[in-house]
């Protein structure tokens, strides 16, 4: 796995043990890449995103390759050490927040400009971390949302792509 855009385009990525996440597939990240920049005009430079249920980190970190601020969000200590080591790598700071999703602290700033979501597909949570990511303010209604699951979820100015058994919903949260 590597960055496919921006100042850090190529630069390899560790990864953890499959045992302990789901990576996005290079193809579905470019994907979803062309989809921000085409279809909803998305510039990453200066703005604010939260890679929830991050695993290696590699969506935050190319969103910090076109130069956003990133927060990476997982419940897993070993998720978040190879996140860690990504951003040493490269040489930029994040936040980093060890925690559950959908127990995730209230944002004492304002809310993020893009979420992407990625949680593990069996658990079906998308819609209640949703709801608890607006309740702590952490997304608003003009916040991007981008929702990596095996179903659809139907939001506000909705663009579904499919890939196989992976479907990523784009839009804006309506909860």
């Amino acid at each position: 796995m590597h960055i496919i855009h921006g100042q850090f385009k190529k630069k390899k990525l560790l990864m953890p043990p499959p045992t302990l996440t789901r990576p996005t597939s290079q193809s579905i990240k470019e994907s979803i890449f062309n989809v921000l920049r085409h279809r909803y005009n998305f510039n990453f430079e200066g703005k604010n995103v939260l890679d929830g249920c991050c695993g290696s980190g590699s969506i935050g970190i190319e969103m910090m390759s076109l130069g956003a601020q990133a927060i990476f969000v997982d419940e897993s200590k070993k998720a978040l050490d190879i996140v860690q080591k990504n951003l040493n790598a490269i040489e930029k700071k994040a936040r980093i927040l060890c925690c559950d999703i959908l127990k995730i602290p209230t944002n004492p700033c304002h809310s993020m400009d893009l979420i992407f979501l990625d949680p593990p597909y069996h658990k079906k949570i998308i819609p209640d971390i949703l709801a608890s990511l607006k309740q702590r303010r952490w997304i608003n209604d003009s916040t991007l949302c981008v929702l990596e699951a095996q179903e659809n979820y139907m939001l506000d100015k909705c663009c579904i792509k499919e890939y196989g058994q992976t479907v990523v919903s784009f839009g804006f949260s309506k909860t």
